[in-house]
This record gives structure tokens, sequence and C-alpha cells, in this order.
């Protein structure tokens, strides 16, 4: 079981990279794929403990984001919203990238990583729009930043990680 929960929590950090509100039907395949003799009643339990790890995910994600936002809001306070986009993409590194999705970064196989640049582009361009939305929220009344940043999705649909496991359950999923 303790093996299950190892191989579990890693792969639910590869599937947040991927997408943020993951289907019911996406983390049953997931928990199967882990242990094929999981019964229903184990299943109903886990897809609600996977629900609760990816509530805790999208909370610290937004955290980090906003944090980052906040540091980089004095940056804004003098240039139009609209400039401040497209310099966004210059202010954001790799880095960046890395130290926001560290947790998560944290459980995939280092050599493949290092060697797959599109998928940490992909990875960079999510962090980039995510503080955008972040330094919205500062200046735009209203602004819902987890349901924005759970549209993000489409920057992360095809991020392609392996695990540092080599178990590669998320990375081999459509």
């Amino acid at each position: 079981m303790e093996e299950f929960n190892k191989i579990l929590i890693d792969e639910l950090k590869l599937l947040f990279l991927k997408t943020r509100c993951p289907s019911d039907c996406s983390l049953e395949k997931l928990l199967k794929s882990i242990n094929p003799a999981i019964n229903d009643n184990q299943l109903e339990e886990y897809i609600k403990i996977c629900k609760g790890k990816f509530s805790d995910f999208r909370y610290n994600y937004k955290k980090e984001i906003l944090k980052k936002a906040r540091n980089l809001e004095s940056h804004v306070r003098n240039i139009k919203l609209e400039e401040f986009e497209s310099l966004l993409n210059d202010i954001i590194t790799e880095n960046d990238c890395r130290q926001i999705l560290a947790s998560h970064l944290s459980c995939v196989y280092k050599e493949s990583f290092e060697g797959n640049k599109v998928a940490l582009n992909e990875l960079t361009n999510f962090v980039t729009k995510s503080v955008l939305i972040g330094i919205k929220s500062f200046y735009i009344p209203n602004v819902n930043v987890k349901e924005e940043l759970n549209k993000l999705d489409y920057c992360t649909s095809s991020v392609r990680l392996q695990s540092r496991y080599h178990t590669n359950i998320v990375y081999n999923m459509d």
C-alpha cells in the first residue's frame, strides 16, 4: 500500500502539470493503472482523496502565482497592463517556472525533463499566463483567479513528462 501511495502522489503531481481539474474517469484510469485489483469501494474513496489532493495543488499553485504577481506588481505601476502583458514573456524565466512548479517537478525523471524543451516551454507559458491572471486580479474587479487558472489546461494538455519511478502512467494517458 505504501508503494501504491508513493506512485499515486507522483502521478497526481504529473497529472496536475497537464490539467488542473481531471475528470473522475481520468482519476479512475490512473488508479486502476497503479493497482488493477482495486475494488469499487476503494476506487470511490481514492477518487475523493485525489480530488482533495488536486484542491490542495490548485490552492498552493494559486498562492505561488499571486506571490509572484505581487513581486512583479512594481513593474506594472508605470506600464499599461497591455504593454506589461507583452513584457511578461521576457520577465518570467524557465527558472521562475521551475521554482513555482517545484513540488510537481520533483516527481519528474530529471534526465528526460532536461532534454524536453517543448514541455518546459509549455509549462513556462502556463506559468506566464497564470502570473498575468494574478496581476490582472489586482487591477480588474471580479477576476476569479481560481476559475481563470482552471481555463489554462490548453497550455499544458500535451505536456508529457516521465515519472522518476518510470511508471509513466500519466505520460501514456491521452
